[in-house]
């Protein structure tokens, strides 16, 4: 179990190597920044998103070394005591970081999303933002806050990929990635999105078929102040 953020670490430093050296496969290789590293953005989801938190957490002071990343997407994070957390205060300050929640998340609830946020004080709050996904039974397939959603298998969940993996993890993913690295695609709405501080444009979750706004996500300033989650062990 104390292998997830090694292992991550590893596999990240290996691939960016590959996407840089090896000429003889067909890969795309990273934009480098002015200093000759690779422009990295850090996306994960459960362990993933406390891993990801981490990785960032430890740049600079673990092998095999990797670029500091330049925005983090944490969705749903949390330890599940399967990894230990890093000092999140040495995450770089000018790191921008997207923190999703929901309100049927009975797996890691919400305790690794206020540990990341409580304990990375140096990190403006307005480069932070932290988002909380309503569920909506309007119509199908269900839309639910739940901890499965991210996941494209369908696995305790309503859907395999459906509107929840558009505007909220891909959407707020390029976008983060759009407004960090340059506005490489040249879209005006790209910082909103990520770091709109719960603007319209930021937080809409589209329509139902029949034309009746999805719930759109919830911006907190403080995760900390989120509704309970029923069921969570923490409450």
């Amino acid at each position: 179990t104390g292998q997830y953020e090694t292992n991550s670490r590893a596999a990240w430093a290996d691939a960016l190597n590959r996407l840089q050296n090896y000429w003889w496969e067909d890969h795309v290789k990273p934009v480098l920044d002015s200093t000759g590293k690779p422009e990295t953005l850090i996306v994960g989801h459960s362990v993933g998103g406390f891993t990801a938190a981490n990785l960032a957490a430890a740049v600079g002071s673990k092998t095999p070394a990797i670029p500091v990343p330049y925005g983090l997407v944490l969705v749903e994070p949390g330890s599940k005591n399967l990894v230990k957390a890093e000092n999140f205060g040495a995450i770089y300050a000018n790191t921008p970081m997207v923190m999703i929640g929901g309100d049927q998340d009975v797996i890691v609830c919400d305790a690794g999303e206020q540990q990341i946020w409580n304990a990375s004080p140096q990190i403006p709050a307005a480069l932070k933002n932290y988002l909380w996904v309503q569920s909506d039974t309007h119509g199908s397939p269900q839309q639910l806050g739940n901890h499965f959603f991210p996941n494209t298998t369908g696995y305790d969940d309503t859907a395999p990929v459906d509107n929840r993996d558009f505007n909220i993890t891909w959407r707020l993913s390029v976008a983060l990635a759009d407004c960090a690295f340059g506005n490489l695609s040249n879209d005006p709405n790209a910082c909103a999105i990520a770091l709109g501080h719960g603007s319209a444009i930021q937080t809409s979750m589209g329509q139902w078929s029949d034309g009746t706004p999805v719930k759109p996500l919830v911006y907190y300033s403080d995760p900390n102040t989120v509704p309970l989650v029923p069921n969570c062990p923490n409450n």
